[in-house]
């Protein structure tokens, strides 16, 4: 586990790589396996909270639900995804970590695509009811004037911070923003 209020990184070697990395091969499960007990033992929840960050990686079902499975215990400061490909299993992903952890302060999804109006209002209506998430950020989703009022009004309301930069929200979403 990391020190106190250190951030775990998982990102390819290379960062500045556009390619996602597959993290969900079979060999690689005990591993994931491993790091899941890691984040959810007792050590780490005395060492204090932990930021998470995945950047550019591909999470399979498996790794998902074994990940999922320690965020219930694991003592989360900071989730944040950045340009993985995740498609629909994205918001899954996230609905499960914030219904998982109630310890999740900061929530940062950048990059990555938010297709449906239906994804978009599971999102606002999991956030606006977490009891810790303070801030919010959703840079670079593929938002727009649509998806931009479904429901961040709410999440905006109850946050001290949202961003939505990178996203054509135009100005019907920035009126209902």
């Amino acid at each position: 586990p990391p020190e106190d209020d250190q951030t775990i990184s998982i990102a390819p070697f290379d960062s500045h790589d556009t390619e996602s990395v597959l993290v969900h091969d079979y060999l690689l499960l005990k591993i994931w396996e491993q790091f899941g007990e890691a984040l959810a033992s007792a050590h780490a929840r005395e060492r204090g909270y932990i930021r998470l960050a995945f950047q550019q990686v591909q999470l399979g079902p498996k790794v998902s639900e074994m990940l999922i499975q320690a965020f219930k215990t694991a003592p989360l400061q900071t989730l944040k995804l950045k340009n993985n490909v995740l498609g629909h299993s994205i918001m899954k992903f996230v609905l499960d970590a914030l219904d998982a952890n109630a310890s999740i302060e900061a929530l940062t999804i950048d990059s990555n695509r938010i297709e449906s109006e239906e994804e978009a209002v599971s999102l606002m209506a999991a956030v606006t009811k977490h009891p810790r998430i303070e801030k919010l950020t959703l840079d670079k989703c593929g938002i727009g004037s649509v998806l931009a009022g479904t429901g961040i009004v709410m999440a905006v309301c109850s946050l001290r911070s949202v961003s939505l930069r990178g996203n054509d929200i135009g100005s019907h979403g920035a009126r209902l923003i």
